[in-house]
């Protein structure tokens, strides 16, 4: 079990992390499998990204859904 003293550590250096010039940005997905979410999900978010907007473009709901547009 970790002691107040590790807790305060662990987060100092996860603040330390974000806060940091260094970011992390994980690789794009080339599928919408390698986005590791339903296929369900990503048709679920489209008809209410449409809902909302009325009408759109393909790459606007790509890019509102942080998906790329090539795999949409």
């Amino acid at each position: 079990m970790a002691t107040v003293t590790e807790t305060l550590e662990i987060e100092g250096d996860l603040l330390a992390t974000l806060l940091a010039d260094e970011s992390f940005w994980p690789a794009e997905p080339n599928t919408l499998e390698e986005t590791g979410l339903p296929i369900s999900l990503i048709e679920s978010l489209i008809l209410k990204f449409i809902a909302i907007a009325g009408t759109s473009s393909g790459r606007r709901i790509a890019e509102h859904l942080c998906i790329p547009y090539g795999i949409m």
